[in-house]
């Protein structure tokens, strides 16, 4: 509760522009991880759930389905960390920030 707050009023642009590359690595690792989670996850439901000595090849449908949705959760994680690594994507200064930086002065 008390960390936006900090982050909104508390700490000068500085401190923030500093903080900025530190949460933006911090927050893709955890989004890269969370994507290798779903993905392991699935992967042991899907060969472990009945028969775990079935080659892969003769898994049921519900293997398939299971590709399918880690396929999605992998291009899904490519295209957001398209967007946050491309500088194009990243938003300009807001206006209280504007406003905050002049009155500093």
């Amino acid at each position: 509760m008390l960390c936006p707050f900090l982050t909104n009023y508390g700490i000068s642009s500085e401190t923030k522009s500093v903080l900025k590359p530190v949460h933006k690595f911090l927050g893709v690792n955890t989004f890269v991880l969370s994507v290798i989670t779903i993905i392991s996850g699935l992967t042991q439901l899907i060969r472990f759930k009945d028969t775990p000595s079935e080659p892969y090849s003769s898994l049921p449908a519900y293997g398939v389905l299971g590709n399918l949705i880690g396929i999605s959760a992998v291009l899904y994680a490519f295209g957001i960390g398209f967007i946050v690594i491309n500088p194009s994507f990243q938003r300009e200064q807001n206006i209280r920030e504007i406003f905050s930086q002049q009155f500093e002065d």
